[in-house]
């Protein structure tokens, strides 16, 4: 049986922007519910009191202090236990990345092909965390919009 060909840096790049873009999108999602739930809050100020900042305090926010937030407005989510194990995945995907593509002048034992195992199933995650969030963020604009009428 021949071997496999070596992963490229490439392959292994190409995959870690899947991971981080998907990573992206559970970020901007969780961005978009808590910013319909503070609007919920304004309107019905016993819904969501404990969210209340601004469009620019959300987007500055990272994902852990997202999710946070997230567990205030949606304490009884299942996704918040799928988002817990995304963080540090999020963080390794983003930081070894960086490692092994553009800092080729540091030596390491990391094996591109352990680490596109790891990098795939953080991409697999990162998606089923967005849709997880997508009927969250659909109620809760629902919500809003029921509240607007």
């Amino acid at each position: 049986m021949a071997a496999k060909p070596a992963m490229s840096k490439e392959q292994y790049l190409h995959q870690a922007q899947f991971a981080l873009f998907g990573c992206q999108m559970v970020e901007e999602a969780l961005k978009s519910f808590l910013m319909y739930a503070r609007d919920v809050n304004r309107l019905s100020p016993t819904e969501f009191s404990s969210i209340n900042k601004s469009n620019e305090e959300l987007d500055e926010m990272p994902l852990g202090g997202l999710i946070k937030l997230f567990r205030l407005a949606s304490p009884n989510s299942t996704t918040i236990g799928k988002l817990e194990q995304l963080r540090p995945e999020r963080n390794h995907c983003a930081h070894r990345a960086l490692v092994l593509c553009f800092m080729s002048e540091v030596r390491t034992d990391v094996r591109l092909e352990d680490e596109f195992e790891r990098i795939k199933k953080a991409a697999a995650l990162a998606w089923c965390c967005f849709e997880a969030l997508k009927p969250n963020l659909i109620n809760m604009e629902a919500r809003l919009e029921a509240l607007r009428v």
